[in-house]
């Protein structure tokens, strides 16, 4: 199986996952990538910590980790005491510039209008692999984002608390990717996280386990090859 969306935690390889996209939201988590060379690491900002130079740290990473990508990152109305919306709107697409340097995917956490995403959606359309990662919103406007170029990754609160998306998952027919969105270090309750959303995706989809992990392993080939072509 594979988990689109895992926050760093130590040791690596203690699970039976193929494969992590693990995920970081500090400068200061970065260094913990130098002890694994399997997974795919996520270098993201999201304001907690002062960084003036991130988009200058951030390169620099990805010039010496093949295994490099850029997320979490984006717009928080939450966090506006930190950093107002224009100064991260600012952030998120000078690091979307970089992707598009580097061929890299990037993944947006938005806890804000998606329009205001509007122009780094037509930024990187075509150019790289994006992804909203923690997606909740509706049928609808998935389909718009991925008409975008924007991939939707969905967690396990979906189901969790019963949103309105649970109930409508059936209704989406486009490529969905699986999280869990996973912060802590337990493995057995994590593999049990990881284990319990694939299954539920299989119910609501009504397709066998092997075809799902199947689908993920294909819609992970978008890290080595960042244009989407439509």
């Amino acid at each position: 199986m594979i988990d689109f969306h895992r926050h760093i935690t130590l040791p690596f390889d203690s699970s039976n996952i193929d494969t992590y996209w693990y995920a970081t939201t500090r400068v200061s988590e970065y260094p913990l990538y130098k002890q694994d060379k399997r997974h795919y690491h996520g270098y993201g900002y999201l304001y907690e910590e002062n960084s003036d130079d991130i988009i200058q740290i951030i390169e620099r990473h990805l010039k010496i980790d093949s295994l490099g990508y850029i997320g979490e990152v984006g717009i928080d109305k939450n966090l506006i005491s930190l950093v107002s919306l224009e100064k991260q709107l600012e952030v998120v697409h000078s690091l979307t510039s970089l992707a598009i340097f580097y061929k890299r995917p990037i993944v947006f956490h938005v806890n804000a209008s998606f329009e205001l995403m509007e122009e780094i959606f037509t930024l990187g359309k075509g150019k790289i692999t994006m992804i909203i990662h923690h997606y909740t919103g509706s049928v609808e406007t998935a389909h718009e984002l991925f008409n975008k170029g924007v991939y939707v990754c969905i967690g396990p609160r979906v189901w969790q608390k019963e949103m309105k998306l649970n109930r409508r998952i059936d209704e989406l027919n486009i490529p969905i990717l699986l999280e869990t969105d996973y912060t802590r270090d337990n493995e057995h309750q994590y593999e049990k996280l990881l284990q319990d959303h694939y299954r539920w995706y299989e119910d609501k989809k009504n397709i066998a386990h092997t075809i799902l992990v199947e689908q993920m392993h294909e819609l992970s080939s978008i890290f080595q090859n960042s244009s989407i072509n439509r």
